[in-house]
């Protein structure tokens, strides 16, 4: 599982939320550049906070995670509210990645990118306010789709 493009030497492995498998293999996780998630966050089949946890664990101060998110119903709490509450109690923030600034043919109504990383309250703070009302302005979407949890991705000194 590693590659080599353009000189980028990049390094996938599977990681099992919250069981350290990468960290025994490659004790290293200072060196993570990238973390990859798509549909993870399906509160009906799986909890949440491991998910944020292995997030958090697998992190260094300049790791950034990118995960896709599609709105879905669930009656207990909103998904992505709940979600940003976990993350913010690890020090991270989440924003979400503009369509702008997304391929158009890669866009969903109901999917967003968030963009996930290490910050301070400032950004915390400010990034909540933005989250708040992109939330509001689009609303969840319900979804009867369920989806693997096994979409954990982590690169190594990938260049984006």
């Amino acid at each position: 599982n590693h590659f080599d493009v353009r000189g980028c030497k990049i390094v996938v492995q599977r990681y099992l939320w919250g069981d350290g498998t990468l960290l025994k293999e490659d004790r290293g996780h200072d060196d993570i550049d990238v973390i990859l998630c798509a549909d993870c966050i399906v509160p009906k089949l799986y909890p949440m906070e491991p998910l944020v946890d292995a997030i958090d664990e697998l992190s260094g101060d300049t790791t950034i995670s990118y995960l896709s998110y599609e709105r879905r119903h669930y009656d207990k709490y909103d998904p992505a509210l709940e979600f940003r509450r976990l993350a913010k109690l690890r020090n991270l923030t989440v924003e979400v990645i503009p369509e702008c600034d997304l391929h158009p043919l890669y866009l969903a109504n109901d999917i967003d990118v968030w963009k996930v990383a290490r910050g301070d309250e400032a950004i915390n703070r400010r990034t909540q306010q933005c989250f708040e009302l992109d939330h509001a302005t689009r609303g969840s979407t319900a979804s009867g789709t369920q989806n693997s949890h096994n979409n954990l991705l982590v690169g190594r000194n990938i260049s984006i």
